[in-house]
């Protein structure tokens, strides 16, 4: 009897083991299918931010570049008495005037601690830009001391309406007015003068003639 019955008994038969192994391939294709899906939608983990809200690793690379672009930054010097370091790295005085003579320069000999010196005194027109609401350009004039040789080849080559450039120190003064006041000023000493133009001929037409205009009182 028992014998019988496990003969009766259905085994698995070559085509259910075939539709198992296809139903557990198509579940297996499904679930890869879902995991490749969530890889893609699935937000990335954040990264570590500084305070800002920037990446610490492009903040990294930014200051790198701009390290390797302008250089390492130099240490500010220490301020004196309070007050902030100069933006040059050494003091400069120089001033650069362009502009026409208003005079013939006249050169005179005068005694100094060094013994005679020569110099003169070139009078300056400096044109200003013309403004919108102007029609007539204007000009600021200037005195600019010149000493030594240099004035000597200043007398001996320039006359009014020359066009030069020059190149100054500014050096203040103080004096002593005959009401007894004390006032102080500014000097232009030329440190090197250029002539921008040739001398006019003869025959030629006349050099422009700026005229110099009194300052106001």
């Amino acid at each position: 009897m028992a014998l019988t019955l496990a003969t009766s008994l259905p085994g698995p038969t070559r085509s259910s083991l075939c539709g198992e192994a296809i139903s557990s391939a198509h579940s297996l294709r499904r679930w890869w299918f879902a995991l490749c899906l969530l890889t893609r939608v699935w937000p990335a983990p954040p990264r570590r931010c500084n305070p800002q809200g920037a990446p610490l690793a492009l903040r990294a690379r930014f200051r790198a570049a701009v390290a390797g672009r302008l250089g390492a930054r130099q240490p500010k010097p220490p301020s004196n008495a309070g007050e902030d370091a100069m933006a040059y790295s050494s003091p400069s005085n120089c001033a650069t005037l362009v502009g026409r003579l208003t005079r013939d320069p006249e050169l005179r000999t005068v005694s100094t601690s060094a013994g005679a010196r020569s110099v003169l005194t070139l009078g300056l027109a400096v044109r200003k830009p013309i403004k919108p609401d102007e029609d007539t350009p204007t000009a600021d004039f200037f005195d600019v001391t010149v000493w030594g040789p240099l004035a000597e080849t200043c007398a001996a080559h320039l006359r009014k309406g020359r066009l030069v450039a020059v190149s100054a120190r500014l050096e203040p003064n103080a004096w002593e007015a005959p009401d007894g006041a004390k006032r102080r000023g500014m000097a232009i000493i030329a440190s090197a003068v250029e002539f921008l133009d040739r001398p006019p001929r003869e025959s030629g037409s006349p050099v422009e003639q700026p005229e110099e205009v009194p300052a106001a009182a």
